[in-house]
């Protein structure tokens, strides 16, 4: 069994990311927390799911774990000209050190879109990381500004409505994105079967999500007991994202 590496990252800056990062140092463990300066979330999913949060609240979560950009708006940086692109990826970074004190190491693609020259503009605008959505990784192989998270924090195997309904129209979304060569009945499952297979094969588990999510689908119980199982094991070093790229 090897000793892996533990990092968790949470995107779009919901007032809930408190509530994860108070539940992540309560465990000993830290989050990458990606968060534009504004993100009003009209007419989509987003907008349902409380207020963004305060420049005095990001200071209180970079007290303790990694606050990292994803952008100044939430663009997609594919759809939109170099330039606005540019635009987006250096005004976001200056936005978070002034607002932390430090400088800001770690990007996430908004809606892990990028390209070679995405990536490009985020290295000038002086990031060290950026972390893209594609999962299942387990393997530091990539490079430094191609970071894959290993599972996401959403329902599995069947997509949902809200807590207590699903969504019918795209019921098996979650089943196609991963294709898991053996089914699994939950998240939980499903995420506690890569760790262990992280422990054996890899060096590194990464956990992503969003935080208005787990109140949407009512998945706070779940998230704290996959944390309690991880923490049962002793070879484990918890590190924020940028901690771990650092180790490559």
């Amino acid at each position: 069994m090897n000793k892996i590496l533990f990092t968790t990252s949470w995107d779009d800056g919901s007032v809930l990311d408190l509530k994860i990062a108070d539940l992540l140092s309560h465990y000993g463990m830290k989050g990458t927390f990606y968060i534009p300066k504004s993100f009003d979330g009209k007419n989509d999913k987003h907008s349902a799911y409380n207020r963004r949060l305060t420049e005095n609240e990001i200071c209180s979560i970079a007290t303790s774990h990694e606050v990292g950009g994803h952008s100044l708006t939430h663009r997609r940086l594919t759809n939109i000209s170099l330039e606005e692109a540019r635009g987006e990826i250096f005004a976001c970074k200056d936005f978070l050190d002034k607002v932390t004190g430090s400088p800001t190491k770690a990007f996430a693609y908004p809606g892990g879109e990028f390209d070679r020259q995405i990536t490009g503009i985020v290295k000038e605008a002086g990031f060290k990381v950026a972390r893209t959505t594609q999962k299942l990784t387990i393997q530091m192989t990539k490079g430094q500004f191609l970071m894959s998270p290993t599972i996401i924090c959403q329902p599995f195997p069947f997509r949902k409505l809200d807590a207590n309904r699903y969504y019918f129209g795209r019921i098996l979304d979650p089943v196609n994105a991963y294709t898991p060569k053996q089914f699994v009945p939950s998240w939980q499952s499903l995420a506690r079967k890569w760790f262990k297979k992280s422990l054996v094969e890899g060096s590194y588990f990464h956990l992503y999500g969003h935080s208005w999510e787990l109140e949407k689908y009512g998945m706070w119980q779940e998230l704290e007991s996959f944390l309690k199982f991880v923490k049962e094991y002793g070879d484990v070093i918890y590190l924020s994202n940028s901690e771990v790229m650092e180790q490559v």
